[in-house]
């Protein structure tokens, strides 16, 4: 309550704030800033009182216990590929990689990466997705992925086979008028 004090004795009456003013100039500027020190370590504490008191404590007993899941004997890596690996979660989830390195030695060195992985949501449906990653980009492939339609592929095609090279340079009219 002391800053209000301080305040009040601001907003006193002219004159009287005129005989402070002029009798003891420091020492009003030291009152000032005593009041604003006052007021901050009390809304400080108010702050920190009120945090504390609303945050429940943890207990290490509501966290979720994980069993563990030995590390399963992987097969020994095959000369065809350049790496494999494959794991196992304790939430189910499984995964297994190969990669191989396609036209080793030349401009056209690539990596290409064959693999699958499959989960399980929260409602008890598995999903399995099988891709390929290489010169031509990650392609996933799956049940519950959206494909593209087969009118929409064929036009893909046709754009990326077709030649234009006979482009009319008049397309006939009909004049319905006649």
């Amino acid at each position: 309550m002391r800053p209000i004090l301080c305040v009040k004795a601001l907003l006193a009456p002219t004159v009287q704030r005129k005989v402070i003013l002029q009798s003891s100039l420091p020492n009003y500027y030291i009152i000032i800033t005593l009041c604003v020190l006052i007021e901050a370590t009390v809304i400080i504490a108010n702050t920190t009182k009120r945090l504390s008191s609303t945050i429940p404590p943890t207990t290490t007993n509501k966290l979720k216990k994980l069993a563990f899941l030995p590390p399963s004997p992987s097969p020994p890596r095959s000369k065809k590929y350049l790496y494999n690996y494959n794991y196992n979660t304790d939430t189910g989830i499984q995964v297994q990689e190969e990669g191989n390195l396609n036209n080793e030695g030349t401009d056209q060195e690539a990596l290409e990466v064959q693999g699958s992985y499959n989960f399980t949501d929260n409602e008890g449906n598995t999903f399995q997705v099988s891709y390929v990653a290489n010169e031509n980009g990650f392609q996933p492939e799956g049940a519950h992925l959206p494909t593209i339609p087969p009118l929409i592929r064929k036009a893909l095609e046709y754009i990326k086979y077709e030649e234009f090279s006979f482009i009319p340079e008049e397309i006939p009219f009909e004049d319905k008028k006649k």
